[in-house]
């Protein structure tokens, strides 16, 4: 299965609002889409990576959220 890394900075494309980021002017967000252009997982700079998973069908039928490591901002 081919996938498409994407990378943005947090402030221009907030994708999981519930998420809890520590500093988010100082986190990045990187988007993988999968072959058929879904979005298949978001891994943000302070460690925390959320899943998507899809049925056959195509439809969003899980998120799964793995805890990251808040790091400080720099400075």
């Amino acid at each position: 299965m081919s996938r498409t890394l994407r990378t943005f900075a947090l402030a221009t494309a907030l994708a999981a609002p519930a998420i809890y980021l520590p500093h988010p002017a100082h986190a990045n967000v990187q988007y993988v889409y999968d072959s058929a252009g879904r979005l298949w997982k978001a891994i943000y700079s302070n460690g925390i990576v959320i899943e998507y998973r899809y049925d056959a069908a195509g439809n969003r039928t899980q998120i799964i959220t793995y805890p990251g490591t808040p790091t400080p901002p720099p400075g």
